[in-house]
């Protein structure tokens, strides 16, 4: 008949076969954390910079666009032109 399998964290079923997995040492586990948090670290620090990079580019065009509306005659010296 079938075989009960009682469950267990390094091994699943996998079609009619159990299958083992190999245990990785805490110390692995550690150093794979590790990198990964210092890999995010710098993916955030590089997020802030772009977006940083893109806050003063939209203040620069802000700013030019303001300077160009200034330079440009109001609304009630057009009136007197017409």
């Amino acid at each position: 008949m079938f075989q009960i399998l009682l469950w267990s964290p390094w091994k699943y079923r996998c079609g009619q076969r159990t299958v083992r997995m190999a245990v990785m040492a805490c110390s692995q586990n550690q150093a794979v954390f590790a990198r990964r948090r210092s890999e995010l670290k710098l993916k955030l620090e590089l997020v802030e910079e772009k977006q940083k990079l893109l806050d003063i580019r939209e203040r620069e065009k802000r700013r030019t666009r303001e300077v160009r509306e200034q330079a440009l005659p109001s609304e009630y010296h057009r009136q007197s032109y017409l």
